[in-house]
């Protein structure tokens, strides 16, 4: 009962954690030493039964053919929950932590050419989402943009809040679906937030080229200039949403682990019934 599950939980964790982002090749080479140990002990398995056929007029049950069974379940559920959660949530949290964390940003200061390896990005005080420029491109999904700005920190002006039209926008806010694609009506993640205003950076590929079309949009709209832009997904804290991605990490990890683990005692139980049965 207690194998086969050790041995998904130690392919569910090789497949999801760091040994697979940092060390590609040794997940690999550690993936296809188990592989042939599972497979050494199939053939073990089948030579057995094959045996069994010879020397006995009908079939007998066998824990270690069982065993055996329930190791290439384990293998394969292993390998193939782990690369999920790799890929859906552990992948996403180690590239972040491999970027560099920036603070008190000003964007009306920077340029996105200057903060390439950005991977988080804390802004001062003082920015805000220009949603009055955001669009929207529609392909299936509505890629929405709104360029990242500051509100007017001069409280004599009639219009204190207003937020002045920059030189150049090199920050832009992310979203899916968050807006309706026909007007200035970005509504995505914090959009609101006004404290301690930060961004998360995109980091799927097949999602800029959407998001660029949806910018060169809103330039020829609202005739802006656009440098290098950097999208992210604003926050009012980036560090938390980084950690959301380990934390689902783990919980799906476990989950994995209890459900796993019923399923080998369900399986346990069954044989043990079924080979009574059978007067074994």
């Amino acid at each position: 009962m207690l194998l086969p599950w050790l041995f998904f939980c130690f392919i569910f964790a090789i497949s999801s954690f760091d040994v697979h982002y940092k060390s590609p090749r040794l997940y690999q080479a550690i993936l296809g030493i188990s592989t042939l140990v599972v497979l050494i002990l199939s053939c073990a398995a089948c030579s057995s039964i094959r045996i069994k056929h010879t020397y006995a007029e009908a079939p007998r049950p066998s824990w270690f053919v069982f065993l055996v069974i329930t190791m290439v379940v384990a293998l394969v559920m292993g390998s193939v929950l782990g690369n999920i959660n790799f890929e859906t949530n552990l992948q996403p949290y180690y590239a972040y932590q491999s970027l560099n964390e920036y603070y008190e940003l000003d964007p009306t200061a920077t340029m996105g050419k200057e903060l390439s390896d950005a991977g988080r990005i804390n802004f001062i005080n003082t920015t805000t989402l220009d949603t009055g420029r955001s669009m929207g491109f529609m392909n299936y999904d509505t890629y929405c943009v709104a360029p990242i700005s500051v509100r007017n920190p001069d409280p004599t002006m009639p219009n204190a809040m207003a937020i002045p039209k920059l030189a150049s926008y090199d920050f832009w806010a992310v979203g899916l679906n968050c807006c309706s694609g026909t007007q200035a009506d970005f509504h995505c993640g914090d959009f609101s937030s006004i404290v301690s205003p930060s961004g998360l950076r995109l980091l799927r590929d097949d999602q800029q080229e959407f998001f660029m079309l949806a910018v060169r949009q809103a330039q020829a709209a609202y005739t802006l200039q656009v440098g290098n832009p950097i999208f992210l997904f604003y926050s009012s804290d980036a560090t938390a949403d980084m950690n959301s991605f380990r934390d689902e990490g783990l919980k799906y990890y476990l989950i994995g682990m209890l459900v796993h683990f019923a399923w080998q005692v369900l399986s346990v139980v069954l044989a043990a019934v079924g080979f009574s049965k059978l007067g074994q």
